[in-house]
């Protein structure tokens, strides 16, 4: 078993980091070296500050929107989740497959003596908020942007799949018996045991679902997740106030950014998002604009990629080392979703 997990990573990070070459070559292919270090230059860095301030407020509407979620369990400080998120999402930075979630899950489950399946639902409940926020602001996008395939395209059958997903759980969490009988019938035809590993992750997962039965802190988790995305797309804003672009851009454009990066850094990559990151950054300003000139898009995405990652990896080696993690602690976070669909606690 732990062969076959360290395989699995082995091709998850194989195919990230090809995904990662074939992204940074197709940049690479775009540029003037000279015309990228002139607009390089040119900026104007003092936009940066802002920038980065919004990039940690984010992180802080994070623990915070995590607190509701945790408040019919336990009362916790925003701060302790403020350090949790940061490293979880330095984890994701960092280190292959994505691990950054389990992570936030697993410190969360020891710091607070809490029920790991619990912890991780509720981790899973925040992206799941995430995708209801993405997937309205391209609802948004697809009225106000012109050239809309590229979003139609991306966004569309995400969104069918994304619907899908919520609905199964919400269905799982109202009528267990239900669930079963469709997975009894769609899945267990073909494997009776995946069915029920199924049955079981989704059993243990449900039990972050309880927010659904309280519409007020419900309220408050969604509000807190369009926070944080306005946040995200008011860093790129004022990161854009830093550069003089030769061709106008559409007020939405930072949320168009925010919306094609977001898609664009779910596609599996090497730790770091490099090379997506910077895709779905041009892909979202020659839409905006198409005038607009390569080097300056280049330019900007690949500051735009270093302001993003300093704040989160800064603070999650400084949280990583004041509260005396180990690299120990991240190996013992990979085995989490494979226990609880296992049965485990």
């Amino acid at each position: 078993m732990a062969k076959k997990k360290k395989r699995n990573l082995f091709w998850q990070f194989a195919i990230g980091i090809a995904i990662s070459v074939v992204a940074v070559v197709a940049v690479v292919y775009l540029v003037d070296w000279r015309e990228l270090w002139r607009s390089t230059k040119d900026v104007n860095y003092f936009w940066v500050v802002p920038s980065m301030a919004c990039t940690v407020a984010a992180y802080v509407g994070r623990g915070l929107q995590w607190r509701y979620l945790l408040i019919r369990r336990k009362r916790l400080g925003v701060w302790k989740l403020f350090k949790i998120v940061i490293v979880g999402f330095m984890s994701n930075v960092l280190l292959p497959a994505r691990l950054g979630e389990l992570v936030r899950a697993f410190l969360l489950a020891r710091w607070e003596r809490m029920s790991k399946s619990f912890s991780l639902s509720t981790v899973i409940l925040t992206r799941i908020f995430d995708g209801l926020v993405l997937f309205t602001l391209l609802a948004v996008l697809f009225i106000l942007v012109p050239r809309t395939a590229v979003l139609k395209g991306a966004g569309v059958p995400g969104f069918l799949i994304y619907l899908g997903i919520v609905a199964f759980f919400l269905l799982h969490y109202f009528s267990r018996n239900t669930t079963k009988r469709i997975l009894g019938t769609a899945v267990a035809p073909l494997s009776k045991k995946l069915a029920a590993r199924i049955m079981r992750g989704m059993d243990k997962f449900a039990d972050g679902f309880h927010i659904v039965r309280d519409p007020i802190n419900l309220l408050k988790t969604l509000g807190y997740s369009f926070l944080i995305w306005g946040l995200v797309g008011l860093s790129y804003y004022f990161l854009m106030l830093g550069f003089e672009f030769s061709a106008p851009l559409p007020f939405y454009t930072p949320y168009l950014m925010l919306a094609l990066v977001s898609l664009a850094i779910a596609v599996p990559s090497s730790p770091g998002f490099i090379g997506t990151m910077e895709i779905g950054c041009l892909v979202a300003l020659q839409i905006a604009n198409p005038a607009i000139n390569s080097h300056e898009s280049i330019s900007f995405a690949i500051i735009l990629h270093v302001t993003q990652l300093i704040p989160v990896v800064v603070l999650g080696i400084i949280f990583f080392w004041t509260e005396h993690l180990s690299f120990s602690d991240i190996t013992a976070a990979e085995g989490l979703a494979a226990a609880n669909v296992k049965g485990g606690e």
